[in-house]
């Protein structure tokens, strides 16, 4: 049971999306507790700060930052994305009338909800590509041979690396409507 996928990519998965969601309502709980709620409030604008933070990973995927390793950006990009989300679900909690701001909110759980997919299933599928590939040269297959054997694999993990294709799309709406969001906020403030 250990090695099987539900262990390996589902488990994990499910805890970095539910630990956002508990994290948010804990420090809304503790806000709540401290009569301190309004904070939640201001807490929009460091939590977008954490979000456009970590778009610099999608900057040196384009190329636009030439130093330091794009593993290292990948993990930014994830983190603070992360923590970024979590500010913001707290922001949202305070809100309860603005329409434009949840319609953010939800699209912005949509994009957290496919970036996981992307982080839990596209690198757990190649490594589980690439341990299928050692496992058939250590049985004495030849290259050809492993070639054929992991050829559905091979289209499959690449049909499954098109996630961007939809990944990108919500993030650019979700941006939009936060954009709008912050508009309106400056607007009738």
């Amino acid at each position: 049971m250990s090695n099987s996928i539900f262990v390996k990519f589902i488990i994990p998965f499910l805890l970095c999306f539910g630990l956002m969601v508990f994290f948010a309502f804990l420090i809304d709980y503790l806000l709540h507790l401290g009569n301190i709620y309004w904070v939640g409030k201001h807490l929009g604008i460091p939590g977008t700060l954490l979000i456009m933070g970590s778009f610099v990973y999608s900057a040196k995927k384009r190329k636009l930052i030439k130093s330091g390793n794009a593993k290292t950006y990948l993990a930014y990009h994830e983190y603070m994305a992360w923590a970024g989300s979590v500010l913001i679900l707290v922001h949202a909690g305070v809100h309860y009338n603005a329409h434009l701001g949840w319609l953010a909110t939800y699209m912005m759980m949509i994009n957290v909800f496919s970036g996981l997919v992307g982080k839990f299933i596209i690198r757990n599928a190649r490594e589980s590509m690439n341990e299928r590939r050692l496992a058939l040269a250590a049985k004495g297959l030849s290259d050809e041979s492993i070639e054929n054997e992991l050829f559905y694999d091979s289209i499959t993990y690449g049909v499954i690396k098109q996630w961007r294709v939809i990944h990108l799309p919500i993030a650019m709406v979700f941006f939009i409507l936060s954009i709008l969001h912050i508009i309106t906020i400056i607007i009738f403030s």
